[in-house]
């Protein structure tokens, strides 16, 4: 009875201390890193064309966490930005911040205890160099070691090459820029709904269709044209592999008509550009993305067998719809795409085999794919690099070249997904070590509750398990 006692009191303690090692921390943010928030399509390049918008400060198309206080340079579009959290002195007395950006930058600070930036303690009202933080005006402030105080930059880029950064001097003269995340701690995210799609009554033929899906986000609502062809034997409910494919607007290609006969018993999504909109708004790619998620879901597609591909402008909004839906592709092949600059890129196609195929003497579009190869360096499934060359191609695009081979189609319908089971190295480590630690106690508390002559004879037992 003892015995039943103690092992049923080791597995609740294996069961309290797995639960303890698989839960996240939750709480208030945590030191390390400061929240950075977006809004796209935003022109101007005053900062008072970010701060008169709606959407702001309530409705960010992105938010990310930084380890630095400084943007990832270059990005695309004109777009506005904020940089908040707080800052912890490591000294008392006097600070001077500096701020760098493209085009103005203010840099905000609150009183001692307040949550609401208050001060303005450092600007640049135009264009400087990067990490330029001589440009533009500073107030120097006077801060108690140990006491967090709220800070805020705000950031306008009106196009073209883009950063923003912000150091500090310290009271005994050093200097600190980027100021780093152990300086920082993350300001609360702001919530915002996730766009929703809203289907039409789905098609059941075989055929092509036209389906168009209303997207609400962020108080809007767009109106996403898809194209659906459904194969022939189709059957409603029944997991069946499907392509999503996204056409050059101006170089527009079926991708129906251009597969071949053997591997036509797919399910081909195309999304097709809203009215008056480009694959350069985040809008646009936000709410394309909703749609094309939303439509797989409803028709049941086949999860293990989900393949994204595009060309050219149509490979750089695949691109940006991939990035929008991390993990939901099992693999990606884009063709001659351009060029896309994106924090969140390796992250989101973790998991998803990634296949580039460019034109080798297109020196521009090899470039690009190379680029594009590098910001993935490291991803499992390791990236790779199909040069498609002059004689293979035969003074045929790539685009045609590469949806005419059955060969492309296979690739990108018959690699396994990653299991989406709690299983991974991280999992399996935690359990190993709950085992572990119950098995110690177990064991110490059978030796403690056992009598002196049983403890000698378990002794014995254990020096015989080493000889």
């Amino acid at each position: 009875m003892n015995i039943l006692r103690l092992f049923l009191l080791s597995a609740a303690l294996l069961a309290l201390t797995s639960r303890a090692l698989s839960q996240p921390a939750t709480g208030q943010p945590q030191p390390g890193s400061i929240l950075c928030a977006y809004w796209r399509e935003l022109p101007g390049s005053a900062v008072a064309d970010l701060t008169s918008t709606p959407a702001y400060p309530n409705f960010p198309h992105e938010q990310i966490l930084l380890d630095r206080f400084e943007l990832p340079e270059n990005q695309q579009g004109e777009f506005g930005a904020t940089v908040r959290g707080f800052i912890l002195p490591p000294q008392d007395g006097t600070y001077t911040f500096s701020i760098a950006s493209t085009n103005e930058g203010q840099l905000w600070l609150a009183e001692r205890g307040a949550s609401q930036p208050s001060t303005l303690v450092a600007h640049v009202p135009e264009w400087c160099s990067p990490r330029d933080w001589s440009a533009g005006k500073q107030q120097p402030v006077v801060l108690k070691k140990g006491e967090k105080y709220f800070l805020e930059a705000r950031f306008k880029n009106g196009g073209g090459d883009n950063h923003l950064s912000v150091a500090w001097k310290l009271p005994d003269g050093t200097i600190e820029g980027p100021i780093p995340g152990a300086r920082l701690t993350p300001a609360v995210p702001v919530v915002v709904a996730p766009p929703k799609a809203t289907l039409p009554a789905l098609p059941t033929e075989p055929g092509p269709h036209l389906i168009n899906v209303p997207v609400e986000y962020l108080a809007q609502t767009l109106v996403v044209p898809l194209k659906l062809t459904l194969p022939d034997g189709y059957q409603p409910g029944r997991p069946s592999p499907a392509i999503v494919h996204i056409s050059d607007p101006d170089a527009p290609l079926d991708l129906a008509v251009a597969m071949p006969a053997a591997t036509k018993g797919v399910i081909l999504i195309s999304p097709e550009l809203p009215e008056g909109r480009s694959y350069d708004q985040r809008l646009t790619t936000k709410a394309s993305a909703a749609a094309v998620q939303s439509l797989c879901d409803a028709l049941a597609v086949d999860r293990a067998h989900l393949g994204l591909t595009g060309h050219s402008a149509g490979g750089t909004a695949a691109w940006r719809i991939a990035i929008e839906l991390p993990g939901f592709f099992t693999a990606f092949s884009p063709v001659n795409a351009l060029e896309v600059v994106d924090p969140r890129l390796k992250q989101s196609l973790t998991g998803t085999q990634v296949r580039l195929y460019t034109d080798i003497d297109d020196g521009f579009a090899t470039g690009r794919a190379n680029n594009m190869l590098a910001a993935l360096d490291g991803n499992i499934p390791s990236p790779q690099i199909i040069y498609l060359s002059e004689k293979e191609l035969a003074g045929t695009p790539a685009s045609q070249y590469c949806y005419a081979r059955p060969d492309f189609y296979n690739n990108l319908l018959s690699i396994q997904p990653p299991s989406t089971a709690p299983t991974s190295h991280s999992a399996a480590r935690r359990w190993i070590v709950s085992i572990l630690f119950a098995a110690v106690i177990f064991a110490y508390l059978l030796w403690r509750t056992a009598h002196p002559a049983k403890r000698k004879k378990r002794l014995r037992m254990l020096g015989a398990l080493f000889n």
